[in-house]
């Protein structure tokens, strides 16, 4: 039986009583706060997503828990807490690796492990499973074998409706089309199927801290990357601001998929640096993804809808976050990289609550995340450029929109100036978005979401922070999409639009998804 609490809510019932709040009410936060939903197995998380179907309650998940966006939280509705489902299931003789929702990829990466296994996962293994999957999934192996969603071979998923199914490139292939990119918006994943690798070696790999002074070398080098590489390695710098200087730092993290020897003259420009900190060695992959967990603090106050919901002891537990990103093109002019730094300082320095946010220019080896067509799932940032990522913290409520304007500046600059936004001739349709929807701010509220024409197929677009984010709901006419998971916010979508200018196939859509919708 699933657990439940709730301010007005009596655990020991059977039933869930729980208050449906309407649009005028979301805007107190004095209100209740719904219910949340502990659930250990894949029918009691059924006998949830049917009642809050069933009662148009708004309906948010919980994995890892890792969203700063408010993704894994609901003012007023339910919340589905999956994170207890953590259950990891490792094949050896066909190496396929099945984890339950909730896991972490702490979890996988042990389990893997056991029998000298990896799989693509995320650099930092305190993250959920399922949702950085569902969302794309770049980690140190995605140079030899691609994202996370390219390793997917299935996903067992309770869609809107409460029916349990499995998608895969066999059964309901439309889903699982969906799912690879956009699927955090499709259901309810309990179960997710992996191809894992042979990985029983260890790996070099650690962090690097350098003064500022070192930038131009350190540019001069990400610039080589892409000529060096043979998918082997990784490369992320970007900059932090350790306690232990009185100024920003560069932070740069290094991988590689070899012996210490090979690592060493690879990553040699580096290291002959002599950075002020080097915390470099051979490690098993499976410790490998906790070396930037520090960076990811999952934060316990969120920020949903343009709200705020403080939960009991908030800043005694973890400071309030925002995650941005942003991508860059080779070569970078160092120029840009020196006046971001001093950027990044500068609000350092004026905001010093803020002191442990840090910005990351990501090389992960794009090679093998290219050689899998943009249509060929929901997943559109397949491309030649590399991501930026930032998270800044801070405590102070009143700081929220400074904060996240300052990086939204600064990400937007990155961008602009260094992106693919930068190339007039960029074809977008065929080399990429340039947005990783993992790394995407989006407050499902404020989205002004659209039923749109693009490229030629219908999407859901909506604009946030104004940078368009793209969910796949579609190509609707080729795929046959009939499981989109709305009532994850109930947006009245039908307010903003006639019948009229919905093709047939997602009005289809939006009846099945969305019953009592439509007018």
């Amino acid at each position: 039986m699933p657990t439940v609490s709730n301010n007005g809510v009596n655990a020991a019932k059977r039933k869930l009583y729980v208050i449906v709040l309407r649009d005028s009410t979301i805007a107190s936060t004095d209100r209740a706060q719904g219910a949340i939903v502990r659930v250990t197995s894949t029918d009691e998380a059924v006998e949830v997503v049917r009642f809050a179907t069933s009662h148009k309650v708004p309906l948010a998940v919980k994995g890892g828990g890792y969203s700063t966006s408010g993704a894994s939280t609901t003012h007023g509705g339910i919340l589905l807490d999956i994170s207890k489902m953590r259950k990891v299931i490792v094949d050896p003789t066909s190496r396929i690796v099945t984890a339950e929702g909730g896991a972490l990829w702490e979890d996988v990466d042990i389990a893997a492990g056991q029998y000298g296994l990896a799989v693509v996962g995320s650099t930092r293994n305190q993250i959920g499973v399922g949702g950085s999957t569902l969302g794309g999934g770049y980690g140190w192996l995605t140079g030899e074998y691609g994202l996370a969603i390219d390793n997917l071979i299935w996903v067992k998923m309770i869609l809107a409706d409460g029916r349990t199914v499995t998608a895969s490139d066999e059964q309901y292939p439309d889903l699982f089309w969906a799912i690879r990119g956009a699927g955090q918006s499709f259901g309810v994943a309990t179960e997710l199927g992996f191809q894992a690798h042979k990985q029983d070696h260890l790996v070099f790999a650690g962090t690097l801290l350098f003064s500022a002074n070192n930038l131009p070398s350190i540019v001069q080098f990400a610039n080589q990357f892409k000529a060096l590489s043979d998918g082997k390695q990784a490369f992320y710098f970007g900059f932090t601001a350790p306690h232990l200087l009185d100024q920003s730092a560069v932070l740069v993290v290094i991988f590689y998929n070899g012996t210490r020897t090979a690592a060493e003259e690879f990553f040699s420009p580096l290291l002959s640096l002599e950075p002020v900190v080097n915390e470099t060695n051979m490690l098993p992959y499976d410790s490998l993804n906790g070396m930037l967990n520090a960076m990811g603090t999952v934060a316990r106050r969120k920020s949903l809808d343009g709200f705020n919901i403080t939960l009991p002891l908030d800043d005694a537990v973890a400071p309030r976050s925002s995650l941005g990103g942003s991508n860059i093109t080779l070569p970078l002019d160092i120029q840009l990289v020196k006046s971001t730094y001093q950027e990044f300082d500068r609000i350092i320095r004026e905001y010093p609550e803020a002191s442990d946010s840090a910005l990351l220019f990501e090389l992960l080896p794009y090679t093998q995340i290219v050689k899998v067509p943009n249509d060929a799932t929901a997943f559109a940032n397949r491309g030649p450029y590399y991501n930026v990522s930032s998270i800044f913290r801070w405590h102070d409520s009143q700081l929220d929109e400074k904060i996240r304007s300052l990086q939204k500046s600064l990400m937007d600059r990155i961008g602009a100036v260094a992106g693919i936004a930068s190339q007039a001739d960029y074809n977008v349709a065929v080399k990429g978005t340039g947005i990783y929807a993992n790394y995407a701010v989006i407050q499902m509220l404020k989205l002004n979401l659209t039923l749109t024409e693009l490229n030629g197929n219908v999407a859901m677009v909506g604009s946030s922070y104004g940078v368009n984010t793209q969910w796949n709901i579609a190509a609707q006419g080729l795929k046959g999409l009939k499981y989109f998971f709305s009532f994850l916010t109930w947006i009245p979508i039908m307010k903003l639009h006639t019948l009229a200018e919905f093709p047939p196939s997602v009005l289809e859509l939006l009846v099945l998804s969305s019953p009592g919708l439509l007018p």
